[in-house]
C-alpha cells in the first residue's frame, strides 16, 4: 500500500478526518484515530512516507458520519459508508492478505474469533460488552457478499459469539494454527483460481458495527501486553497507532528485550518509539537472547530448550514453562534453494571468514585472541577446539577450526526474511533464531 497524504504538518484534524489514501485507489482512506494537530510526517528514501505523528487533544472531537441501521441498507450503500468513514482498511483480502478491493465481490467473508497463537489476546474478553456492536458489524458485512459470512468460535459455554445471527458458525478446536483464518478457509471453503475471500478481525467487526450505530469512527482496541519479560501481563484499552513506549514503560523486567507488535510467530519486531500495528491486538515482550549456545539444536543437549517432539530432554517435563528468546548465528550461504515472499530456503555452512564478530554466534569480539581468530572462547569450547592462549597458537587454531567447519559441512534450513540481520544476497548472512 502506497499512501498519498491529504493533510500537511500543522493542520488540525478530528477523529475520522482523512489523513491519507491509497495512491492507486483514492477510495481507500485512512483516517485519524485522534483529534489534534499533525506534528510530523516522516519520510524515507525517495520520499516514501514512513509514519505520521499526531499530537492529540485533551478531549477527542469526532467527525459525524451519521448513524445508520445496516439491515436497512443495500450492499452498495454499506460499501460507500465504510469507504467514506475510513473503515474499509479493516477488511483484508485473501489470497495475499492485502486490503480488500472494493470493486470485487468476495465469494465469502471469514471471521476467526479463535485465539490459538502463543500469548494471543482472547477475542471473547476483548469483545465483552460489545455484543450489540458486533452483531451490527455482522449485519453490515453480510451486505457485501452474495455468499456466506463464516464465524469461527471456540465454543466456550456462555459466550455471546455462539448466538450471533446471520453467520455460519464453526466451532474450532485444536492447537495452533487452528485459529488462523487461512487454515479455516482451506478447511471450510477453499479458494479456487480467480476467487477472492475477505477476512475481518473480530474487534474490527465490532468497530464497523459501532460506526453504523453511532456515525463515528471507532479507533479503540483491546490489546494484551504479554510475554516472559512483562512483569504483570494484562489487557489494556488503547487506540490504533498508540506508541509502544507509552504502553510498556515501567512494566517490563530488566534486561535486553525484544518488543513485538503481534504474537511471537507472526508479529513485527519494533523499537520503543514505534507504534502499535494497525491490525495487531497483542504486544509481546521476550528476551532478546544475548547468551549463545553453539549448535544448540543438537539433540539431547539438556532440558532447558522447549521441544514439541522428543528432540530435547525437556519432553520429560511436559508442564514446565519456558521463556522464548532469539539467538544469532553467522553462516556462509552456498545456495539459495527456494525463495518466497516471506522466507528463503538456504544451503549454508559456518563461515571461515573473520568479520570482527564471532562466526558462531554473531557476538562482538572484545579480547585480542578472539578478534584474531574470529571466534570467542565459549563458542570454541562448544565446537570442540581449544581457544588459543597466545599468538603462537593462532595458526594451528585456524587450521583446527577450519577442519571442524568442514567436518560439520553444509546444512539446509528455512529462514523468514525478517530474521535476517545482514546479508549481501550472495555469501555471508547473519540471522537470528
Amino acid at each position: 500500500m502506497t499512501p498519498k497524504m491529504e493533510v500537511k504538518v500543522g493542520e488540525k484534524v478530528k477523529v475520522g478526518d482523512v489523513v491519507f489514501h491509497e495512491k492507486t485507489n483514492d477510495l481507500i482512506k485512512f483516517v485519524s484515530p485522534v483529534s489534534g494537530e499533525i506534528k510530523e510526517i516522516q519520510r524515507g528514501a525517495k520520499r516514501r512516507i514512513l509514519s505520521v505523528k499526531i499530537t492529540a487533544d485533551d478531549k477527542d472531537i469526532f467527525k459525524d458520519f451519521g448513524s445508520k441501521t445496516p439491515g436497512n441498507l443495500a450492499g452498495p450503500q454499506v460499501k460507500e459508508a465504510l469507504l467514506e468513514g475510513g473503515c474499509w482498511p479493516m477488511i483484508k483480502q485473501r489470497p495475499y492478505d492485502i486490503i480488500a478491493n472494493p470493486a470485487v465481490e468476495p465469494k465469502a467473508i471469514f471471521i476467526s474469533a479463535v485465539s490459538t497463537a502463543p500469548l494471543a489476546a482472547s477475542h471473547e474478553f476483548a469483545l465483552h460488552g460489545r455484543e450489540k456492536e458486533f452483531q451490527a458489524g455482522i449485519d453490515a458485512l453480510s451486505k457485501l457478499t452474495a455468499g456466506k459470512v463464516h464465524l469461527s468460535v471456540q465454543g466456550i459455554a456462555g459466550s455471546f459469539l455462539n448466538d450471533i445471527k446471520g453467520v455460519v458458525l464453526h466451532k474450532v478446536s485444536g492447537k495452533h494454527p487452528a485459529g488462523n483464518v487461512g487454515v479455516q478457509i482451506a478447511k471450510v471453503d477453499p479458494i479456487n483460481a480467480g476467487e477472492k475471500v475477505w477476512c475481518v478481525h473480530p474487534q474490527d467487526v465490532a468497530s464497523i458495527g459501532n460506526f453504523f450505530l453511532t456515525g463515528k469512527y471507532d479507533p479503540s482496541r483491546v490489546i494484551a501486553l504479554a510475554g516472559s519479560q512483562v512483569e504483570n501481563p494484562e489487557y489494556y484499552s488503547v487506540i490504533r497507532g498508540a506508541m509502544i513506549e507509552d504502553l510498556i514503560v515501567g512494566k517490563l523486567r530488566e534486561g535486553k528485550n525484544r518488543v513485538i507488535s503481534g504474537d511471537p510467530l507472526t508479529g513485527t519486531s519494533l523499537k520503543r518509539k514505534d507504534a502499535l500495528g494497525f491490525y495487531h491486538d497483542t504486544i509481546t515482550v521476550l528476551p532478546e537472547g544475548d547468551y549463545y549456545t553453539f549448535f544448540g539444536w543438537v539433540p539431547f543437549t539438556g532440558n532447558k530448550k522447549f521441544s514439541v517432539s522428543r528432540t530435547f530432554l525437556s519432553w520429560l517435563a511436559p508442564n514446565k514453562e519456558y521463556e522464548l528468546d532469539f539467538h544469532p548465528i553467522l553462516v556462509d550461504v552456498t545456495e539459495v534453494m527456494v525463495m518466497s515472499n516471506k522466507a528463503f530456503k538456504l544451503k549454508a555452512k559456518l563461515t571461515k571468514e573473520n568479520g570482527g564478530i564471532c562466526r558462531c554466534c554473531g557476538r562482538t569480539l572484545t579480547d585480542e585472541m578472539s578478534q584474531v581468530t574470529g571466534i570467542g572462547p565459549v563458542c570454541a569450547k562448544y565446537v570442540g577446539v581449544e581457544h588459543p592462549k597466545s599468538k603462537d597458537d593462532v595458526e594451528q587454531f585456524k587450521v583446527d577450526i577450519s577442519n571442524k567447519i568442514d567436518e560439520i559441512g553444509e546444512f539446509e534450513f528455512w529462514i523468514p526474511k525478517r530474521a535476517i540481520v545482514e546479508w549481501n544476497g550472495t555469501a555471508g548472512v547473519m540471522m537470528r533464531w
